[in-house]
């Protein structure tokens, strides 16, 4: 929704479950940083080349964390985060934006964590307030308006970064 609002070109590395340091509810596979390396999700030896070089990039990813057995320390997962942040700026250049983003589902310490990893690392961070209804569809996930909301902050902090 975003990238549409900007007319912006747009690449997802997204799968349901997928965390930064754990995944959701044991589910089993590869952490979304090892993913986001793929050029085929579920292929080892898929390996993405990185040629494309984005302006921004939005991550959003915390939920599936603090939803992960065992939970992670925040410790871990703030070190997970920027290794992730680091490995972003390694492959696209530190002049690409990095944008957090985190809440909705979650909130508290794992969005704070979040929030501070971005600070540190010169990323600019998106605290979406926790969706209500009716904002959220199957199993709290969100859901068009939920979404909105979303992208609609998202651009807030966008626009000026970038000048879009």
């Amino acid at each position: 929704m975003t990238a549409d609002r900007f007319k912006a070109d747009v690449a997802r590395v997204a799968w349901s479950g997928r965390g930064m340091v754990r995944n959701c509810c044991g589910y089993p596979g590869a952490l979304m940083p090892v993913m986001f390396k793929r050029t085929l999700a579920n292929s080892e030896n898929s390996t993405y080349n990185f040629q494309w070089k984005p302006q921004a990039v939005v991550i959003n990813l915390g939920t599936n964390d603090a939803h992960g057995q065992p939970v992670p320390s925040l410790l871990e997962f703030y070190n997970g985060y920027a290794a992730f942040m680091k490995t972003v700026y390694a492959v696209y250049g530190q002049q690409t934006k990095i944008f957090t983003i985190c809440g909705g589902m979650v909130e508290g310490p794992f969005c704070d964590t979040v929030a501070k990893v971005s600070k540190d690392l010169g990323g600019y961070h998106v605290a979406v307030p926790r969706l209500t209804q009716p904002q959220f569809g199957c199993n709290g996930h969100p859901n068009v308006a939920g979404n909105r909301v979303m992208a609609d902050l998202l651009a807030k902090v966008m626009s000026p970064v970038m000048g879009w």
